[in-house]
């Protein structure tokens, strides 16, 4: 006997197939963004390490211990020689957030640092450095200040310039100047300052910094290996020409370290940072100025010649210009 086809019924179940594959992808999406959402962190800490072995722990430490934990440690070690490798591994073993990329020799900081970006996957970069300390509340105070101001790309803190040597850091606990920051209401020049500034100087302390990934990634920014020693400062100056915003904020959150460093990488990061300001500055201030630091009179001087240049950029303003005249106390402009 024959069997009777039936076409509708084979419509039927071709589109109840259908419909049950369409669901199964969809709920297989759904399960990988979960796990994307769950497996990417919002912080990305960006570390290079040469040779620190005595320093590194209180370094790593201070990391692991701060409040806001949802963040990976990228360490990158810069082909140590002494005992950093063991002390790397040995955090490594103790904590899964800790990621360590080796270098085949050293590369130099920029190179580490460039690396670090390339691998990151968090929403936000903290730069830390390998001879500092971060505050346990850093991350929790810039991460809250970024998510309230999604205008503004870079955060830094101010700092406190030495670490105790007993490592006693218990009186933490009992400072709340932090509070202060919760919530921080942006001043008139905030932003304008530390956009000025860049042209001269670094803004804010590099291993103080916070830095929204999306920007760099959108205008490729990157460190330059064209400034050796004082990779920040063309940094800064490059997010602020993109049209980035940069702030610091006045409560310290980072210790600052006292690593020996020799006397040759002052003078690469001395020459390093005259050919930025030669670049930087020089439709506005063409001085030579390669044997020395900047002083006072050459900041107010650089800051007299910005004045024709008002309206240029949007915060070349007069009276921003006037408030740091201010700030660096300079003789009023006639």
């Amino acid at each position: 006997m024959m069997k009777t086809h039936h076409p509708k019924k084979d419509r039927t179940t071709f589109v109840w197939t259908a419909a049950c594959v369409v669901l199964g992808l969809v709920w297989v999406f759904l399960l990988f963004r979960i796990y994307i959402v769950k497996t990417t962190p919002v912080i990305s800490v960006v570390m290079s390490t040469y040779n620190q072995s005595d320093l590194l722990p209180q370094a790593i430490e201070s990391i692991l211990n701060q409040t806001y934990k949802d963040f990976e440690f990228i360490i990158i070690n810069d082909g140590s020689t002494d005992g950093t490798s063991d002390v790397l591994k040995s955090y490594a073993a103790r904590d899964e957030r800790i990621r360590i990329i080796e270098n085949e020799g050293n590369k130099g900081l920029v190179y580490s640092l460039n690396r670090g970006l390339d691998l990151a996957r968090g929403k936000y970069i903290a730069r830390m450095d390998d001879d500092d300390f971060s505050l346990p509340v850093r991350f929790q105070v810039q991460a809250n200040f970024l998510n309230q101001n999604p205008s503004i790309t870079v955060v830094g803190t101010n700092n406190y310039t030495y670490i105790p040597p007993e490592k006693d850091f218990a009186f933490i606990s009992r400072n709340q100047s932090f509070k202060a920051l919760i919530p921080y209401v942006i001043k008139p020049y905030d932003l304008t300052d530390t956009a000025i500034t860049s042209y001269f100087e670094v803004p804010i302390l590099h291993p103080s910094s916070m830095i929204r990934r999306s920007f760099l990634n959108q205008h490729n920014i990157r460190y330059s290996t064209d400034y050796p020693s004082a990779e920040d400062t063309p940094f800064w100056h490059e997010i602020i020409l993109k049209d980035g915003s940069i702030i610091q904020l006045p409560v310290p959150l980072v210790f600052r370290g006292s690593s020996s460093k020799k006397k040759n990488y002052y003078s690469q990061q001395l020459n390093s940072y005259h050919r930025f300001l030669k670049n930087s500055l020089s439709e506005i201030w063409p001085h030579n100025t390669t044997q020395k630091w900047l002083t006072r009179d050459d900041i107010c001087s650089i800051l007299k010649a910005m004045l024709p240049h008002v309206g240029t950029r949007p915060y070349l303003t007069v009276d921003a210009i006037n408030h740091l005249q201010q700030k660096y106390t300079c003789p009023k402009t006639p």
